[in-house]
């Protein structure tokens, strides 16, 4: 039986816990991010991204599909094979 390494595992699941995190609004997120933000001393640097993250052009990521990960492309050798 093949099996899907962790790393690839953990990183699929990480990503679903974001996209549930962002359906359900800007409020979480925000304080997830402050959350973050305080647990480093870095709210001058949070807000400084936040900055440069405004200034993408949402209808560009739509155009290029870029508003989500990439569907994972999973490569499972068989048993014995490299």
């Amino acid at each position: 039986m093949t099996s899907i390494p962790t790393e690839a595992i953990n990183e699929l699941n990480f990503r679903r816990r974001v996209q549930r995190l962002h359906r359900l609004g800007p409020r979480p997120m925000g304080e997830l991010l402050l959350e973050l933000a305080e647990l480093a001393g870095r709210r001058t640097w949070l807000d400084q991204r936040l900055d440069a993250y405004n200034t993408i052009d949402g209808h560009n990521l739509d155009m290029l599909r870029a508003c989500d990960w990439p569907r994972p492309i999973l490569h499972l050798a068989a048993k014995g094979r490299p």
